[in-house]
């Protein structure tokens, strides 16, 4: 029922006199201005209409009830430190109220401020104080009764100014005590959500700190070293980074003109990008960019003894990775990331391009070892997964558990604490906590912890798949990495992401793949090359150069007697643009290896043996022909490579008029998987690593712009699948 029953234009129509007698007949304080008196009025019209909605709700449970649930979870403690908050602000108050009845408007505003609608003069304080405490607890216990929106947008302008002093907010706190703890009910009361999946547009800027890398073992070292190009070359055994900065993560939208059939209108915002092959996909594109300061240290090499320390401040560490997922499958096509090192104006820049892995089978049984400083997409990670404290969940590899509600500087959220089972049972460890709060795809902070350790693959939880795999592709060493992320500010995208939809022009399997023909494992003595004039513009192939050999007998015994009893060129790779083109070819057969240089000295063939050495057992490759698969012709891939529609990119840096530059070597590799008869039991998971795999690669280097650059490439040879590249460049 309303208080007055009259509207805001009729009550400012009233005089003074007028008003004050509504609110005495109200039961509200009648001191203060016009103004003042109409709006006090009008709140408590509000507050009547919320009264009857809640009476009228069948499905709320009594008041009453609700009061003397929360009285009776009240621990003496707590009763005690209430009574003293009570007689501490009685007093206070006390002291106040005197001060400020020297004057009428004080008084007023004094009254004004009075947040349990009773008048001192009428009624002793501390029973308006207990009639505002079972209030409170309603308005706690009922939080969707009330409309805050509403409620506040009757709130004058002078009683905000009383809202912000001392003595009332002090009036506020001890009733939030004296509630029970209902306001912490109410402001921890978060709803279970889902989280967000990304969407094309979606940006997060990030700070990061707290941040420190510490790497042990000198292969470990020297990985790291390999991805800022050289810049950490003194540094051995052992080394420590530092770091602060900033960074974000973005997803792209693109536009119409990007769809390859412009009818895919709800694709909008996917754009184009050629997988390993060459082919054109569509896809989502996302950024990741850091800009951190670091401190290095560490130990160093000095006269050949790694003893001395070290400490380097004021390095700039810069990197930017962009990848490309497709639609359809959501799988890898392609990731580029570059990685820029300066200090004291000597920079160091590495640009690697990848394009995912392989199989599926690669991504299925070796987890994410390396954790980037990268946002977790939570989607990714938590699926439709409904997060509320307490809830547990898996996926990939990682478990995750819900802790408590906290609040954060955007909203109420969640803590999640994340750990990888995988590498707790081969590596180390790899543990994050994450702030997740609804509407966020990224977490709003996020702790990371983790510790790899190759040494410890072996442990008895390692799964022997994984330990091979491990055994093969991690370096020696530890690595430990820990840093705190948080969030700075987001943007929402728009558009959701369709992810599993088709669309008009994809690309079928198998489409513009080619099939290997060449069986050179059982007879053959090198993977072929091709004469053909249309696959390369090289003048002098690999069969010239391993018959060279074979010619030059006397000069290359060793290598001309492993090709007649069985033994075949395992890695070969050509020089071109030096002078005479040269073939350094290495050779295995059952007795050991070796190599040898051969040079051709005249356009009629004639040719001569360079130089020539053989491997120590320990470096020398297995021999057996068994592993070696079918391929293409070293001619075919190079006919793949300078197609500048297919890698643009790395076209632009190794083609010249359409064909390779002749600064850049052409060759091969043969990799054998080592023999273990253990793991050979599991046929069901290694019959498609049983056989070797041959990659086609090489190397340019070059000057330019004050900057010296060393490009490496490699492409598998069975179906032209390109790996990737990798470019150094310094100006040291």
């Amino acid at each position: 029922m309303l208080v007055t029953g009259s509207s805001p234009e009729e009550l400012a129509s009233m005089t003074v006199a007028q008003l004050k007698q509504l609110c005495r007949d109200a039961g509200l304080k009648v001191s203060g201005l016009k103004r003042e008196l109409v709006d006090r009025l009008r709140f408590a019209e509000i507050a009547d209409d919320t009264d009857a909605l809640i009476l009228d709700d069948e499905d709320v449970e009594p008041v009453v009830e609700e009061v003397q649930e929360v009285t009776a979870e009240l621990d003496a403690s707590r009763e005690a430190k209430v009574a003293q908050l009570r007689e501490r602000l009685l007093s206070e108050m006390e002291k106040q109220r005197e001060v400020e009845a020297e004057g009428e408007v004080l008084e007023a505003e004094i009254l004004e401020a009075d947040v349990l609608d009773a008048e001192f003069d009428d009624e002793p304080f501390e029973a308006d104080l207990l009639d505002a405490d079972i209030i409170e607890v309603e308005e706690v216990f009922k939080p969707k009764a009330v409309s805050p929106l509403d409620a506040a947008a009757q709130v004058s302008r002078s009683t905000r100014n009383v809202l912000t002093r001392p003595s009332t907010l002090a009036v506020l706190v001890v009733l939030s005590l004296l509630a029970g703890g209902g306001y912490w009910y109410y402001t921890t009361n978060l709803d279970p959500f889902i989280a967000d999946p990304t969407t094309y547009g979606d940006r997060m800027d990030f700070g990061i700190n707290s941040g420190s890398l510490d790497i042990e073992g000198e292969e470990m070292v020297r990985a790291f070293d390999d991805t800022t190009g050289g810049a950490l070359q003194d540094v051995c055994t052992e080394m420590h980074i530092s770091f602060t900065g900033v960074g974000h993560v973005a997803v792209a939208r693109g536009t119409t003109s990007q769809l390859i059939d412009g009818s895919d209108t709800e694709l909008i915002g996917a754009v184009r990008a050629q997988g390993p092959y060459g082919r054109t996909f569509l896809a989502v594109e996302q950024e990741l960019e850091h800009s951190l300061s670091a401190t290095f240290s560490g130990k160093t090499l000095v006269l050949d003894k790694c003893t001395t320390s070290f400490e380097r401040s004021g390095y700039a560490f810069d990197q930017t990775t962009t990848t490309w997922t497709e639609v359809t499958d959501k799988t890898l096509l392609r990731s580029d990331s570059e990685v820029s090192l300066e200090r004291d104006g000597v920079i160091n820049r590495n640009r690697a391009v990848s394009y995912g892995l392989p199989t599926a089978s690669l991504t299925e049984f070796l987890p994410e070892l390396l954790l980037p400083l990268k946002p977790v997409d939570l989607h990714n990670l938590f699926g439709n997964a409904l997060l509320k404290p307490g809830n547990t969940g898996a996926n990939d590899g990682w478990t995750w558990t819900v802790g408590d509600v906290i609040p954060t500087s955007d909203n109420l959220g969640l803590k999640v604490y994340v750990k990888n089972t995988d590498v707790e049972q081969c590596l180390g460890h790899a543990q994050m906590t994450l702030h997740v709060i609804p509407g966020s795809p990224w977490p709003v902070m996020q702790q990371v912890d983790m510790k790899i350790e190759k040494p410890r693959h072996d442990s008895p939880t390692c799964g022997a798949f994984t330990e091979l795999l491990l055994d093969q592709a991690f370096p020696d060493g530890a690595l430990k990495l820990r840093y705190t992320m948080t969030r700075l500010t987001h943007s929402e995208g728009v558009g959701m992401i369709d992810w599993g939809a088709g669309y008009g022009g994809r690309p079928r399997a198998g489409d513009d793949v080619p099939e290997p023909g060449e069986a050179w494992g059982q007879e053959g003595l090198h993977m072929p090359d091709s004469a053909s004039a249309s696959e390369t513009s090289r003048q002098w192939l690999l069969e010239e150069g391993v018959q060279c050999i074979i010619t030059n007998a006397g000069d290359a015994s060793e290598a001309a007697a492993a090709f007649s009893n069985g033994g075949y060129v395992w890695r070969a790779h050509d020089t071109r643009g030096q002078g005479a083109p040269q073939w350094n070819v290495s050779w295995v057969d059952a007795n050991g290896a070796g190599w040898v240089i051969v040079e051709r000295t005249d356009t009629d063939g004639s040719c001569q043996v360079v130089t020539k050495g053989g491997y120590d057992s320990d470096a020398a490759p297995d021999f057996k022909r068994d592993g070696i698969p079918e391929t293409l012709s070293i001619g075919e891939v190079e006919q793949r490579l300078a197609d500048a529609d297919r890698y643009p990119v790395l076209a632009n840096e190794i083609l010249t008029s359409g064909e390779l530059r002749d600064d850049v070597s052409i060759g091969y590799v043969l990799q054998l998987p080592p023999d273990s008869g253990d793991l050979l039991d599991f046929s069901s998971l290694l019959d498609q690593y049983r056989e070797g795999g041959v990659v086609v690669n090489g190397e340019r280097e070059w000057s330019e712009a004050g900057f010296s650059h060393t490009l490496s490439y490699a492409i598998d040879a069975e179906r032209a699948r390109m790996v990737g590249w990798v470019i150094s460049s310094s100006n040291s």
